[in-house]
């Protein structure tokens, strides 16, 4: 079996191209988490806000 140099510098590239799409695409689900947490966040801020004007609200009934 023979071997070429070309054959082996191709199976390289595609090495190298694979783990640069792998670097992409965690980048991409860091991105994703990152914004789910941003919006968890947020959604958070407004349930606590919301919760303290019922809060408030209720005791103004009292």
């Amino acid at each position: 079996m023979e071997i070429s140099l070309d054959n082996m510098q191709v199976s390289f590239m595609t090495a190298g191209i694979k783990t640069a799409s792998d670097s992409v695409s965690l980048t991409a689900a860091e991105t994703e988490i990152k914004s789910r947490s941003e919006a968890m966040d947020k959604f958070q801020k407004e349930y606590r806000q919301l919760k303290a004007f019922v809060k408030d609200y209720r005791d103004t009934l009292n």
